[in-house]
């Protein structure tokens, strides 16, 4: 048989790299259009929850102020504050004059007025410093006493002779007449003050000379009515405002609300102290409760009424804070629009502590009797 030689030398195997793999590209049409779909979803999906699950409304911060205007043309004579000034009750705000447009005698009438109600006003005022003062005296002499006793007291308990009531009931009773004590030395205070400047408003009238008359003779205070904050003024000295004009407003710092306008057509939902969130400028949010709202419909502000529409009229609530701190974050807020939302299938409701005079009568109102047992309160 023929003999087969087979080659004994190793074999080569030749071997070929494999060419790298293409990194897949992003398609970035595919992205862009899933993030589009996304994005239209989360605001679809908002929407429908904000339309069916809340009730919206426009509001704006307000603090209860006054505009100081009069029955007649008056000339301002020397302004005592500006912008932004905190006065406190009973303090002199400005001095004016009566513009006199007649010469039929009237002048002369006004002028003795004048005179004639300083005087009575300082008479006023004394007898009231008077009988402030004795009511001082007598909180003094009763926190001696009760001090007096509470020290006995304090002496007796610890012997077991007395009762801790007895003792705490002394407490209390000092604790009134320091309060009290407190009151009254700063009504005496602003008492005096506003005496001492009706003395130095006397000081500048002066007699009636024939032929004329001083502007000076009729010269009047302006009081301030409360503690407050004083807004933009609108008069100047020595300029006139007429009537129907103001000098300036005076805003309560400690009344602080947010007018919110609902759609009528949510009257169904909106009840006495609901409480409601409020959404502020500034990306923060706090919480209230509707203290009241108005019977008869509001026209919707200009800066919430839609252009080339007819004038919404709305349900004018009024939103009060649900706690001092809450009434503070509001205040810097002052004149801002706010968005004020509640539930419309739940409703969280405000119990304060003690519910005022005008809370209880609004339990007769028709239109919250007429709803309020449909509502579901968690």
């Amino acid at each position: 048989m023929k003999k087969f030689d087979y080659k004994k030398k190793p074999s080569i195997i030749r071997t070929l790299k494999e060419p790298p793999k293409k990194k897949k590209k992003i398609n970035w049409d595919r992205v862009l259009f899933l993030a589009a779909i996304f994005i239209g979803l989360f605001f679809l999906l908002r929407h429908t929850y904000k339309s069916v699950a809340l009730v919206e409304a426009d509001g704006q911060v307000m603090l209860e102020s006054i505009k100081v205007n009069f029955i007649n043309d008056i000339r301002l004579r020397n302004l005592k504050v500006t912008e932004g000034d905190t006065v406190q009750a009973l303090d002199t705000l400005f001095s004016y004059w009566n513009e006199l447009h007649d010469d039929d005698g009237s002048k002369s009438v006004q002028i003795n007025n004048t005179n004639e109600w300083v005087r009575k006003e300082k008479l006023n005022l004394l007898r009231k410093i008077s009988q402030k003062n004795v009511e001082l005296r007598e909180a003094t002499r009763l926190l001696e006493e009760y001090g007096a006793q509470k020290e006995k007291l304090v002496q007796f308990v610890m012997l077991d002779a007395a009762e801790n009531s007895s003792l705490q009931a002394v407490t209390n009773q000092l604790l009134s007449l320091e309060s009290r004590q407190e009151i009254l030395r700063n009504e005496v205070f602003y008492l005096r003050r506003h005496y001492n400047q009706l003395r130095s408003e006397e000081a500048t009238l002066v007699d009636l000379t024939s032929g004329g008359y001083s502007s000076a003779l009729t010269s009047n205070l302006y009081i301030s009515p409360f503690r407050g904050i004083i807004g933009e003024i609108q008069i100047q000295p020595n300029e006139v405002c007429y009537e129907g004009e103001y000098v300036f407003t005076i805003h309560s710092p400690e009344k602080i609300a947010i007018h919110a306008y609902f759609s009528q057509k949510n009257i169904d939902r909106i009840f006495l102290n609901e409480i409601v969130k409020v959404s502020f400028p500034d990306g923060s949010e706090g919480r209230g409760y509707i203290k009241k709202y108005h019977i008869s419909t509001k026209e919707l502000p200009p800066e919430f009424q839609k252009k080339y529409e007819p004038t919404e009229r709305t349900i004018l609530t009024e939103i009060f804070p649900i706690d001092e701190e809450t009434a503070t974050l509001w205040k810097k807020f002052y004149k801002m629009d706010v968005r004020v939302s509640l539930p419309r299938f739940r409703s969280e409701i405000y119990m304060p502590d003690r519910e005022s005079d005008e809370q209880i009568s609004n339990s007769n109102n028709p239109i919250k009797s007429s709803i309020q047992p449909n509502k579901k309160v968690n």
